[in-house]
């Protein structure tokens, strides 16, 4: 929403093309967890089993790409073009 409101300023801004390759990895982790069999396995899992090595993968590249996500939306501001500071 906010490209379209301002598109200038977000179209020559890094911060905003790595945020948005975040946000399509971890669309794309979603699809890995619930297209596969990795959430069935979770549901069948019981109190204190230790979860697969690649349902670990999945939460962590989650994890990460939406912490990328955050800190790519806080450095919008400081890579803005000079016409709009």
């Amino acid at each position: 929403m906010f490209f379209f409101g301002y598109p200038e300023q977000y179209a020559y801004n890094s911060a905003f093309y790595f945020k948005a390759a975040f946000m399509a990895i971890a669309g794309l982790n979603i699809l890995a967890f619930y297209g596969t069999s990795a959430f069935r396995e979770v549901k069948k899992l019981g109190p204190g089993a230790d979860v697969p090595r690649r349902i670990k993968i999945i939460a962590a590249t989650s994890l990460s790409m939406w912490v990328g996500v955050l800190i790519c939306g806080r450095l919008l501001t400081f890579f803005r073009s000079p016409f709009f500071h």
